[in-house]
């Protein structure tokens, strides 16, 4: 049991001083207050609920396509039209 013990307290080291990155986060009264109540009723810490919330909001990032720059018009003159003439850009989220 000693031995199982051991390891548990050693992964746990590992895990929050090389897995986990401590940073500092503002939030209103209302939300923390939320998330505690959130961690209270489900028997685990603040911290475990904070870390699911911004685990959830990452999951949903996707990052914002980015054009290689290589494409040329070809005579088109595209390049030369006027901003009011172009159709809006679609929402890519």
């Amino acid at each position: 049991m000693r031995n199982a013990a051991t390891y548990m307290l050693a992964c746990h080291i590992y895990v929050y001083t090389y897995v986990m990155k401590r940073t500092t986060i503002l939030a209103d009264e209302e939300t923390v207050r939320k998330l505690k109540g959130l961690a209270s009723d489900r028997g685990v810490a603040f911290s475990e609920v904070v870390r699911e919330a911004l685990e959830e909001k990452a999951a949903e990032y996707r990052p914002k396509p980015q054009s290689l720059g290589i494409a040329e018009s070809r005579g088109r003159a595209t390049d030369a039209r006027k901003a009011s003439g172009r159709v809006p850009p679609r929402s890519w989220r």
